[in-house]
């Protein structure tokens, strides 16, 4: 997950892990600033929660999804569960960026973003 993170950096972010029930929901939210009565670190400037399965399985992989009402997001395929997160992680990074820079929050670039950085991780990984 931390990985999800390249190129943002994530020395300033606290990401907490939330488990779920559902065995295939995974969904991210990154806060433009710390939400009152969260505990967190003393050095902590932004926030992720990430939300998946507590027990994260291979069924209904490989997975496509895509952002929900963006029609201009192409459509992507997780080859698995950790693929999955990683790219929820990268996404909320992006949004972690644009909080950073004070640039203006769009879904579009995030999803854009994490797709790159996944293409980007499995490149790194191909033998």
């Amino acid at each position: 997950m931390v990985e999800g993170f390249h190129g943002i950096g994530k020395d300033d972010v606290e990401v907490q892990v939330v488990g779920t029930r559902s065995p295939t929901k995974f969904a991210g939210k990154a806060w433009p600033e710390l939400p009152r009565g969260r505990a967190t670190s003393a050095d902590t400037k932004w926030l992720v929660e990430i939300t998946m399965p507590a027990r994260p399985g291979t069924d209904g992989y490989p997975m496509e999804w895509r952002y929900p009402r963006l029609k201009t997001v192409p459509t992507f395929i997780a080859h698995d569960w950790r693929e999955r997160l990683f790219a929820v992680a990268a996404h909320e990074a992006y949004h972690v960026k644009q909080f950073r820079m004070g640039m203006r929050r769009s879904e579009v670039t995030a999803e854009r973003w994490a797709f790159k950085q996944l293409d980007r991780m499995r490149a790194l990984e191909a033998p």
